[in-house]
């Protein structure tokens, strides 16, 4: 199996090549890194749309979208819930209803699964571009 892994931190990423030197880690964001359309199985993500970028949520879904679109098979990513008091009230982070994400994944594919209830203020997000999801 191969893998990649794009961070922005070169501290991580370095700590990472120590760790793990047969695969690749790359500098960056997913724009910048900019794999061509279904470049990889399965894509995922944790944790990295959690900053507030004052846009409502734009980045996170462009993110998602281009998440997708790099996929052969599926895509995973959690997110901090809105429903939780504690990261709804937060100033520099972002939030999100799962009923929005819920939305937005349907009019990426028919065939996805937000599962929560493992942490009070977040919840993840399973993709697939199959039909058969689980």
């Amino acid at each position: 199996m191969n893998y990649t892994g794009i961070d922005l931190s070169p501290e991580l990423l370095e700590e990472g090549r120590q760790r793990y030197p047969h695969i690749e880690l790359v500098e960056g964001d997913l724009f910048e890194f900019d794999p061509p359309p279904k470049s990889y199985d399965w894509v995922t993500l944790s944790g990295t749309l959690n900053r507030d970028h004052g846009d409502g949520g734009e980045y996170a879904r462009s993110i998602i979208r281009r998440m997708y679109e790099i996929c052969r098979k599926g895509i995973a990513f959690n997110l901090l819930d809105a429903r939780h008091e504690w990261t709804r009230g937060r100033w520099d982070l972002q939030s999100f209803h799962p009923d929005q994400i819920a939305e937005l994944v349907s009019e990426l594919s028919p065939s996805h699964d937000i599962r929560d209830g493992y942490l009070s203020n977040d919840f993840t997000v399973l993709v697939w571009k199959e039909a058969s999801a689980s």
